[in-house]
């Protein structure tokens, strides 16, 4: 009998131990990519003095996608932390945007957008 036990006891600690062995997760550090860095620091040096709303709204949903793209980019969901990352930097974009500046806030595709036109 107590031979039963003590093997049990051995089995049953040696199927735990494996069990939690299985189950743990181990979590790699992930290099951030150069286009988060750069929301990051156009987060951090863009003009705060506008306090319309729509310029608070446009700050706060810019400083939300750069977060949960750090948390999808953390979880290997890379593509939602890509396409959550050219979101903020949208945003931050078109703050920035001054009123001397053209309507369309992406100086590079303006002349494909004329080019359409004329078309």
């Amino acid at each position: 009998m107590k031979l039963f036990i003590t093997t049990f006891f051995f089995i049953t600690l040696v199927g735990s131990a494996t069990l939690v062995a299985q189950t743990t997760e181990q979590y790699a550090v992930k290099p951030i990519p150069q286009n988060f860095i750069l929301l990051e620091r156009a987060l951090a040096n863009v003009d705060r003095s506008k306090k319309d709303r729509n310029s608070v709204l446009r700050l706060e949903r810019a400083e939300f996608y750069y977060h949960n793209a750090i948390k999808y980019h953390h979880a290997g969901w890379t593509a939602k932390a890509t396409d959550y990352v050219h979101r903020g930097t949208l945003l931050v974009e078109l703050h920035q945007r001054t009123v001397a500046q053209p309507g369309f806030y992406r100086p590079e595709l303006v002349t494909a957008q004329k080019a359409s036109l004329v078309e």
